[in-house]
């Protein structure tokens, strides 16, 4: 609820009020407190409530570890003698992390090697500033390193540790600046039987890591086993017999 405009939420409950629809108020509870991720909410309820329309459930989405038993305290003490669907769902980090493809696409980066491994996932990501051997230690499971595209020992080192059982496998390269790799650094990639994915942007470094700062997942309708992994996640939280005897027990009394 607290993601969307003043116009877009007024629109939603006018829509949902001139066609007599229940509403199920989803929050989001992604580092907030308890009391931070449940404002929105009961600001949302109020609103739909003011406006006449019926609500038949809240569920608060991306909940810290630890934090779901607080969080169903506060949503049945608000809630519970309503008779509501009430529900809270953690935090995936899969489900929170984008694909290399995704990155590509929003950065508009062209993508020079690993095409066959873009589907990876980028848990985080690293800017490789330091020399490689102090940029070995920094690595972690499924980072997405940024360096410039002419420091050839940072790609270099990034393509062994990619490959050594000894390091984290990585989920790709993006080199800034607009350089890329020079003619033998690239004849030895060429010759990888499965090199990492290896991206190049104009951007300088700084500017990269920004935009990477900002970078969002998104559920896409081919992603299957993110799909697949956001309706088990749902299942486990979520009544379902509830939620189908309040769908069933729906009569629209709108326009």
């Amino acid at each position: 609820v607290e993601s969307t405009s003043a116009f877009e939420f007024n629109f939603n409950r006018e829509i949902a009020k001139n066609l007599g629809c229940p509403v199920l108020v989803v929050g989001n509870a992604q580092g907030r407190s308890v009391e931070e991720a449940i404002s929105p909410v009961r600001i949302a309820v109020d609103s739909y409530r003011f406006r006449g329309c019926e609500i038949f459930g809240a569920v608060l989405n991306k909940a810290a570890p630890g934090a779901g038993p607080a969080l169903e305290a506060m949503l049945r003490e608000l809630y519970g003698d309503e008779g509501w669907l009430l529900g809270v769902i953690p935090a995936d980090r899969e489900l929170s992390s984008p694909r290399v493809a995704e990155i590509a696409d929003q950065l508009g980066a062209e993508v020079l090697y690993g095409a066959n491994r873009l589907d990876g996932l980028v848990f985080d990501y690293l800017v490789a500033a330091m020399q490689s051997q102090h940029a070995l230690e920094w690595l972690r499971e499924n980072h997405l390193v940024i360096t410039p595209g002419d420091r050839a020992d940072v790609i270099l080192s990034m393509l062994q540790a990619d490959q050594s059982s000894k390091y984290p496998q990585l989920a790709g390269l993006l080199l800034s600046t607009g350089f890329q790799p020079e003619l033998s650094v690239a004849k030895l990639i060429d010759g990888l039987p499965d090199p990492l994915p290896i991206l190049a942007v104009p951007t300088d470094t700084f500017t990269t890591a920004s935009r990477m700062r900002n970078m969002r997942a998104h559920l896409r309708a081919g992603d299957s086993d993110k799909i697949e992994r956001s309706i088990e996640l749902f299942d486990s939280r979520v009544d379902l017999d509830a939620l189908g005897a309040r769908i069933r027990s729906v009569r629209t009394s709108g326009m």
